[in-house]
């Protein structure tokens, strides 16, 4: 059987792989996150865990000499550091977060766990059990959301390599075909070529149909960067020159069928 290329489906499987990657690691770094946030647990305030002193001029000692004021200034407790110390070394050390996002901690963690939730982290003092809970509970939605998205990138990548595989033998056919064609020396013999046209023609369509119902028959959770995108705008909006790769590469397939067809009328 002749092999044939389908360019443009080459490249959208490209994308998808590189997007299994890079979601595959933040999965596990979500998921190492909230091992170590299992190893935590909610604190509860000490008296003065919350504080810090400095001293600040301004006011005379009894002495005579410049006074010190002791300024409480607010600090976060041990639990919240560590909350945000193990959140940098994992959902922000995968390799390609940089290249990606390059958000602060503040950002990442408002775009991943909710704007409100991150606050609390970032610029609170203390984990409290009800935080605690409230961080761990939205990690492990994160960490779920990307197993979730994980599922729809390997649908995307099997309809793919289905797609691929019948129009390379679609396209095989008709390189037979169009040889046919030229060594054909009458119109009965050029009539059986086009019934055989005619078919590929069919399963074409065929295709390009059941590819269709697959793109409109999906549903993708919320996760960060996709929402309010399709899936396929999200992955080839930016990178191909369309949207529906399969259907593109299905499109010319059939403008060369037809076009065979229009030499068996000679």
């Amino acid at each position: 059987m002749v092999r044939t290329t389908q360019p443009t489906i080459e490249r959208a499987r490209g994308r998808v792989e590189t997007e299994i990657e890079l979601v595959e690691r933040e999965r596990k770094a979500f998921r190492r996150f909230v091992a170590r946030l299992h190893d935590m647990g909610g604190e509860r305030p000490t008296p003065g865990e919350m504080d810090t002193e400095r001293p600040s001029a301004g006011e005379t000692s009894a002495g005579g000499g410049p006074a010190v004021a002791t300024v409480r200034e607010p600090t976060p407790s041990e639990g919240l550091r560590a909350v945000r110390a193990a959140y940098r070394e994992t959902v922000m050390a995968v390799p390609h977060y940089d290249r990606e996002y390059g958000d602060t901690l503040a950002e990442s963690m408002a775009a991943e766990l909710g704007e409100t939730l991150a606050g609390h982290v970032v610029d609170g003092q203390v984990l409290t059990p009800r935080l605690y809970e409230a961080v761990r509970a939205a990690s492990e939605r994160a960490r779920d959301d990307r197993s979730d998205f994980l599922r729809h990138l390997g649908q995307e990548r099997e309809s793919l390599c289905e797609v691929a595989a019948e129009l390379n033998d679609i396209e095989s056919r008709l390189v037979e075909l169009e040889t046919r064609i030229d060594q054909a020396p009458t119109s009965a013999q050029l009539s059986r070529v086009d019934d055989a046209l005619a078919a590929l023609e069919e399963r074409c369509t065929d295709l390009a149909n059941r590819r269709q119902a697959t793109i409109h028959g999906r549903s993708v959770r919320k996760i960060s960067g996709v929402e309010g995108v399709s899936l396929l705008q999200y992955l080839y909006a930016d990178r191909l020159a369309t949207v529906t790769p399969a259907l593109s590469d299905l499109a010319d397939c059939l403008d060369a069928v037809r076009h065979q067809r229009t030499r068996c009328l000679r």
